[in-house]
């Protein structure tokens, strides 16, 4: 939980760095490391009551639902929805046929219509007290309408990489696909047909942030970072080569050196030229959507916030409390 007290202070910095124009969304598998039943009094409920009261302070717009979120009942689930974190999913029913959580969010962004979308794993777990559907029968009855009234589709998906990629093949409406599957860790921005793909690991230990600049066309990654990473690179390069060509070393010992620096340098200039062209054409930025990715580590031992530290405190003594009984 320590990375959550960074968490709070980097999304807060993010949030005036852009004047507020942020989404903030979370796949799930949250609450709970793994899957299992965890009840009242074991330290992993204690432990996903603390992050749920703390994703309540972070003030997220959307929250999908994983696996793991729904190891200690259905009951915890909803009783936090209660206390403010936004559960998303479209597919959660009870056994009267209807909807136990919001199916999406709709959020806005200037003039560009968001909608954001929770899809559970219909494998997820065995309950009696809800079912999960089929999320492909789901999205084929929401997606339609949604289209026809957002800009942008975003979906919140806590399911294996592979089952991602077959879902979203049959929904080409589907812009940004934020994924959730436990056996990865950071996933970099990839796309399956016209839909954009990334995930960031989970229990807290990094930010992703994924920067859109979007106008409904196909994607394209921006160009404007890896030209200034290009360029830092190719100053350091002839920097290198200046040294070199003025050390005392004779000219055969230096020779293989300068040589794996220019052919350096040739391979950066031609990766340069070539983005510099596309810029000009206008196929970098005008003729398609954007998108730039980072991950931020979050450290335990980094900016604290009082409130979430105090949350992390009192979790810590009701599990000490907890094991002495």
């Amino acid at each position: 939980m320590g990375g959550l007290s960074q968490k709070a202070y980097t999304l807060d910095k993010l949030w005036k760095n852009t004047g507020g124009r942020v989404i903030t969304v979370d796949a799930g598998n949250l609450l709970f490391r793994m899957r299992g039943r965890y009840g009242f009094g074991t330290a992993e409920y204690f432990t996903a009551q603390a992050v749920a009261d703390i994703y309540v302070l972070l003030g997220f717009d959307a929250v999908g639902i994983g696996p793991t979120d729904l190891s200690g009942g259905l009951g915890l689930v909803l009783e936090t929805a209660e206390q403010g974190i936004p559960w998303t999913s479209a597919n959660i029913y009870d056994h009267q046929d209807r909807r136990l959580f919001a199916p999406f969010r709709l959020k806005k962004i200037d003039d560009l219509s968001i909608a954001i979308v929770g899809i559970t794993d219909p494998a997820a777990i065995e309950s009696k007290d809800f079912v999960i559907k089929d999320a492909t029968a789901v999205l084929a009855d929401l997606l339609p309408e949604l289209a026809k009234s957002s800009d942008l589709i975003l979906v919140l998906v806590a399911m294996p990489t592979a089952a991602i990629m077959e879902l979203v093949k049959q929904f080409p409406q589907v812009d940004i696909v934020i994924a959730g599957d436990t056996s990865k860790g950071n996933v970099a921005p990839f796309l399956t047909g016209p839909t954009l793909v990334t995930q960031t690991g989970n229990r807290g230990r990094y930010q992703g942030v994924l920067s859109v600049g979007w106008n409904g066309q196909p994607w394209s990654k921006d160009t404007a970072p890896s030209l200034v990473d290009l360029r830092k690179r190719l100053k350091s390069n002839s920097a290198q080569l200046h040294r070199l060509h003025n050390s005392p070393l004779d000219a055969a010992s230096k020779k293989d050196k300068i040589a794996q620096l220019q052919e350096s340098r040739a391979e950066i200039i031609e990766q340069i030229e070539h983005l510099e062209k596309q810029q000009r054409s206008g196929t970098a930025a005008n003729g398609v959507s954007t998108y730039e990715n980072r991950f931020l580590p979050l450290s335990p031992r980094g900016r604290a916030d009082p409130q979430i530290d105090y949350i992390i405190r009192e979790a810590k003594k009701r599990m000490a409390a907890g094991g002495r009984k």
